[in-house]
């Protein structure tokens, strides 16, 4: 184990990573303190941590910096939440030993908090890197071969955590896959009793653009026609576009989650979203890293559609 993975191998953490990791259901109120709202999750996507911890990108974002006020901000929420989902593109543009490296020692706080921390992956990442330097994370009895997928089990929903990293050639898209298609299926037919949040950090693409290319998920229609047929998912979570947006679909909301990173626009919000399940939907409320976004703040309340 490296040095940086040492220092946050308490057991409650380690624990609840190994479990993730592994595909299983984990249940994070069972995990930590009694100061846990069960209901709540803390959403970040697209973190980008460069190796260097002093890197800037688009002349104003220090990544690092900005995941460092994210973690605090969510280490002193009071309740604490239930889980926190950090929705792929974890480093910064291809997955080298040191962006990991760099991701492990920012992670000491969720340690000392003892909040269940779960990853999914994007086309920035590298598996086996990410695998290597977050040992915590690699399941000893995969689900799907080659994924890093998993379920937690929550008060009022569960939530099904994708592995979308599958590179198309020469493009920022991903991919699913069979198995990985045909494992969800069968974990979400084994939990038809509670609403279903499906998250992967790839958004959804209908078509190849007019030069056959994917910039999304590739196996967008496979996957959508499968939730399709399932009532109890009522939204599909995903980063990757680095813009807040919300949508309805077949009775179903699409949800985009900002970046922490950076913004590719202005006007976008950069920061995380602080979730609230209810028993008819979920609320979520914008935490920009500028309190004087117009946004930050702001909740938009979902009701489940079907």
């Amino acid at each position: 184990m490296n040095n940086h993975l040492s220092n946050i191998s308490r057991r409650c953490f380690i624990r609840s990573l190994a479990l993730s990791a592994a595909g299983v259901a984990l249940r994070p109120r069972h995990a930590c303190a009694a100061d846990v709202d069960p209901d709540r999750i803390a959403l970040v996507s697209d973190t980008h941590i460069a190796a260097d911890l002093d890197k800037i990108v688009r002349q104003i974002w220090k990544m690092a910096d900005n995941f460092k006020s994210v973690t605090g901000e969510i280490c002193a929420l009071e309740p604490r939440p239930a889980a926190v989902v950090v929705n792929g593109d974890i480093a910064l543009q291809d997955g080298q030993p040191g962006d990991y490296r760099s991701v492990a020692g920012l992670l000491e706080p969720f340690r000392a908090a003892k909040l269940p921390l779960c990853f999914t992956l994007g086309n920035h990442d590298n598996r086996e890197e990410f695998c290597k330097a977050l040992p915590a994370l690699v399941p000893k009895d995969n689900p799907v071969e080659g994924k890093l997928v998993r379920v937690i089990e929550l008060k009022r929903a569960n939530l099904f955590l994708l592995d979308s990293l599958d590179p198309m050639p020469g493009t920022p898209g991903g991919k699913l896959g069979e198995a990985q298609l045909k494992w969800l299926a069968s974990a979400l037919d084994a939990r038809a009793k509670k609403p279903a949040i499906v998250l992967a950090h790839h958004n959804l693409q209908w078509a190849p653009d007019a030069k056959g290319r994917y910039s999304g998920l590739a196996d967008t229609a496979a996957l959508w026609g499968m939730l399709r047929e399932r009532k109890q998912v009522k939204a599909y979570v995903h980063g990757h576009s680095h813009v807040w947006k919300t949508e309805p679909r077949d009775e179903m909301h699409i949800i985009g989650l900002p970046a922490t990173a950076y913004n590719f626009k202005k006007e976008e919000l950069v920061g995380w979203m602080d979730a609230k399940l209810k028993d008819d939907g979920i609320a979520l409320t914008q935490r920009a890293l500028d309190p004087a976004h117009p946004k930050h703040g702001q909740t938009t309340a979902l009701t489940w559609l079907r």
